[in-house]
């Protein structure tokens, strides 16, 4: 449980603003590959983190 050790208003931030630029079909498809660097099928919280820090959110890997 992370509840006192991440910012949720943060979170919840990086949610939408996700949700927002990878909106469509054709964008989720181009995204999931940027972020399955390693072809596991899956992306996970490292790849979500590692992408976010490249735009700029500054998550922490707990966030993601």
């Amino acid at each position: 449980n992370l509840h006192g050790q991440i910012d949720l208003e943060r979170v919840r931030y990086a949610k939408r603003a996700f949700r927002r630029r990878y909106a469509s079909r054709t964008n989720l498809d181009k995204l999931f590959g940027q972020y399955d660097k390693t072809n596991k099928g899956f992306v996970d919280a490292r790849d979500l983190h590692e992408q976010a820090e490249k735009i700029g959110m500054g998550l922490s890997l707990d966030e993601a």
